[in-house]
């Protein structure tokens, strides 16, 4: 199916026909209830903080105790019933805190015993840093996941349906005809293409900014790190992009100040970060106010300390805890994600009365030890690098407690002072171990398209 090309600019056919023909048709034969949930959280977050919480706390007690008697790896809690009915947030801290390697071990214990598992939804986190979890979901849970996403971007004016171009990880296992089958379902379902993360160089980067000139999306999606090199990549080259973009979506990895200060000064329009996980779903969302929200209609949170396990109080960091309150078919209680964030004592301004993320510091394997034994967070190696003038793309490499390197790729204005600089600053940070620099013309992406500019490569403990 042809997209119509009007005087050089594609003409959006795709959204009416999404909003009053697919969504409709999805709802009625499908029964989609997206947008029914997407309008209920709009409508509550505008509600008081104690009213939503009345609600959270409602939705965890129904599904503690369908764990207690379904979900074979917490029968064994039954004895708490009194106390889930009593006071479900307490009953809720005398669970288990449930790790990726937990989950992995006995998957089968965290299905519900009335579903069949072939029923299900299967899902896999990404395993950037190790091997992937397998994981199990309906399509109750997906359509929450769905309608915060769709939340978060309403907040930009974005809505179902609207044009948008990703720059995503691109499912590389498929053949040729499988490829055109995805691209079609993607335009025609979304109303969007897709460009391949992997493959943004300076070669194809004068043909993909033609492609959004003759597309005109009304947003833009994809990783941090590949949004930053493509508007990096546009600046190099001296082009110009001419979008009336609503916003500029970042996902699926930290996002820095240095990469929304680049993205928003070659795009000219606001960049939003999403906090999300494909095992924890959407987690927060930034509103124009600068506030990253959590989506606690969904999922309960907690922040813990890495070591002791024991809660940590607002404002302080911790390792972050999701409890899903939609996901019956595999209750996952006190999931430990895997990333270090800080909740905010603060409420936002904006009148949203959910609660807030003051700092998302990024993945527990971004984070170093450094030789007195305290804990190093990736992004100072970011802040570091980024002070220079003469170098390009970087990417730092803890491969024990004490051997380290560091992968450089020289900008046009280089000068080995400030690599000495660097490495100076590292060690005072990290203690005075050797770091072997090694100069590379390129640092490559993983196949997902994600450039990970620090990493750890033994076990945290």
């Amino acid at each position: 199916m042809e997209v119509l090309l009007l005087r050089g600019v594609y003409m959006d056919i795709w959204y009416p026909l999404i909003k009053k023909v697919f969504f409709p048709y999805m709802e009625l034969v499908k029964g989609n209830k997206i947008r029914k949930k997407l309008s209920y959280l709009k409508q509550m977050e505008r509600k008081s903080y104690e009213e939503i919480k009345d609600k959270q706390q409602a939705d965890l007690k129904k599904l503690l105790l369908h764990s207690i008697e379904h979900v074979p790896a917490y029968k064994k809690f039954k004895k708490l019933k009194k106390e889930i009915e009593a006071n479900p947030y307490e009953a809720l801290k005398k669970f288990p805190v449930l790790t990726k390697k937990d989950l992995m071990g006995a998957p089968d214990q965290y299905l519900s015993g009335h579903v069949s598992k072939y029923k299900l939804i299967p899902n896999l986190t990404g395993g950037s840093t190790g091997e992937p979890v397998k994981f199990y979901m309906d399509r109750e849970t997906v359509e929450w996941y769905e309608a915060a996403r769709w939340q978060g971007l309403s907040w930009r004016e974005v809505e179902i349906g609207h044009r948008s171009v990703m720059i995503w990880g691109s499912p590389i296992e498929l053949n040729k005809s499988q490829h055109q089958k995805y691209a079609l379902k993607e335009k025609v379902l979304k109303n969007r293409i897709i460009f391949p993360a992997y493959d943004i160089n300076p070669d194809s980067i004068e043909n993909y900014v033609k492609t959004l000139h003759e597309y005109q999306p009304k947003y833009i999606y994809g990783y941090a790190s590949a949004l930053n090199i493509f508007a990096k990549l546009i600046e190099e080259k001296g082009l110009e992009i001419q979008l009336s973009l609503k916003a500029i979506i970042s996902t699926s990895e930290n996002l820095y100040d240095f990469q929304r200060e680049q993205i928003e000064r070659v795009f000219r329009c606001p960049v939003v970060n999403e906090y999300g996980a494909r095992d924890g779903g959407i987690i927060a969302y930034e509103c124009p106010h600068g506030s990253m929200h959590l989506t606690e209609l969904n999922a309960v949170y907690e922040t813990i300390d890495i070591q002791s396990k024991g809660e940590v109080s607002l404002g302080e960091e911790g390792s972050l805890l999701v409890t899903d309150l939609h996901n019956f078919v595999m209750p996952r209680l006190r999931y430990q994600v895997g990333d270090m964030v800080t909740k905010s004592v603060n409420k936002c301004m904006c009148g949203r009365n959910t609660s807030i993320l003051q700092s998302i510091e990024g993945r527990v394997d971004d984070t170093f030890i450094a030789k007195d034994g305290s804990y190093v967070h990736g992004h100072f190696f970011n802040h570091v690098v980024r002070t220079t003038k003469g170098i390009s793309q970087f990417q730092f490499i803890q491969h024990t407690p004490k051997t380290m390197s560091l992968k450089i790729v020289k900008g046009p204005e280089f000068a080995e002072q400030e690599v000495l600089d660097v490495v100076s600053k590292i060690k005072d940070k990290m203690g005075n171990h050797e770091i072997d620099v090694e100069y590379v013309d390129h640092i490559a992406p993983s196949k997902s398209g994600k450039v990970r500019y620090a990493i750890r490569e033994y076990p945290l403990n």
